[in-house]
């Protein structure tokens, strides 16, 4: 591994730069103990809500590690949509490339209406057709009633894209003893995981982040090319 040190941004993260959900995880820890967690939940400025999507990639990345059993990364990305990238590397006869999920963050908050409303809004917006919409619920004002078949349906209704639909969040936990459980639940195929963060802080990649290769041609055994270890500067709480 080398031993470049590099420091980021996260406006200026490059989108062949792919980050360990672990290196994440670790991060966004270190954002809640700066600020506390009602800031790095709430705070709606760009740098706190670039990070709430990398961190929301970063669970998709371990349960699509989970179900695949290949380790994958999350990359921002500089356009418009979707917000992020998991990705896992292949190799094929003519090198490494990258088999890619297109994530698109929203959240379900205390300032939301109704959790239909918040699905669809994004569901009434063109997306690459391959977008994965994950609806992070981070609402803690009052209670509300999670039907998750009534929800499956509703999306059914209003999704003329045929998007995947995913709820994440702390319910309806599976395993009693996790820790920190979070559930990721596809509303359009039924697809269901159940992470405890506790057991994921604790998962190392093979390295913290790495560089996508600009040809395939270049990287044709299949290695990583590792960055090592870098810096991820924490976002900037509006005044």
């Amino acid at each position: 591994m080398s031993d470049l040190k590099t420091s980021y941004k996260l406006s200026e993260l490059p989108d062949n730069l792919m980050l360990s959900p672990k290196f994440l995880f670790d991060w966004w820890d270190g954002v809640i103990d700066l600020y506390g967690s009602e800031v790095a939940l709430n705070d709606k400025s760009p740098d706190f809500k670039l990070g709430r999507e990398l961190w929301v990639a970063a669970v998709f990345a371990c349960c699509k590690r989970l179900s695949s059993e290949k380790e994958h990364w999350v990359s921002a990305v500089s356009a418009e949509a979707p917000d992020a990238f998991v990705a896992r590397f292949d190799v094929d006869d003519v090198g490494a490339f990258r088999e890619i999920y297109q994530i698109e963050v929203t959240e379900y908050d205390d300032n939301a209406e109704s959790l239909q409303e918040v699905i669809k809004k994004k569901l009434d917006k063109a997306y690459d057709p391959t977008t994965r919409i994950v609806c992070y619920m981070t609402r803690r004002k009052g209670d509300f009633e999670l039907n998750l078949k009534e929800l499956a349906d509703f999306v059914k209704d209003n999704n003329p894209r045929n998007y995947e639909v995913w709820l994440l969040g702390g319910f309806t936990p599976k395993r009693d003893k996790a820790k920190n459980p979070q559930k990721l639940f596809c509303l359009t195929t039924g697809e269901d995981y159940q992470v405890d963060m506790a057991e994921e802080k604790l998962v190392p990649n093979q390295g913290e982040a790495v560089l996508v290769p600009t040809a395939k041609a270049i990287n044709k055994d299949g290695k990583l090319n590792l960055l090592g270890q870098i810096t991820l500067k924490y976002p900037n709480k509006t005044d």
